[in-house]
């Protein structure tokens, strides 16, 4: 990804961050995450200093240690009776 990609995922995020707080659920959803996963309630300003400060060679990094070709899955459907003709299409 770029530095234009992140800002705008950043920014997505904020904004979607933003408007779940005006439910009531949402910010219980929200609290109790932090709290499970953090053991400690961010503010949302320390939420959004905690975000800003992510980087695009962190997102890579993280990306390269998930997205491993021994742990990746596919499952394809079509409308093929013959693995042969199917895999003619997707190019296996």
């Amino acid at each position: 990804i770029g530095q234009a990609e992140l800002k705008r995922a950043k920014d997505y995020i904020k904004g979607k961050f933003l408007l779940n707080l005006e439910s009531s659920d949402e910010v219980a959803s929200f609290l109790l995450e932090q709290e499970v996963t953090l053991g400690k309630i961010l503010k949302p300003e320390e939420y959004f200093k905690k975000l800003t400060k992510v980087t695009v060679s962190q997102v890579q990094n993280l990306a390269k240690e998930i997205f491993v070709n021994e742990r990746l899955n596919l499952a394809l459907i079509g409308p093929y009776k013959e693995r042969r003709e199917f895999a003619k299409v997707v190019k296996l």
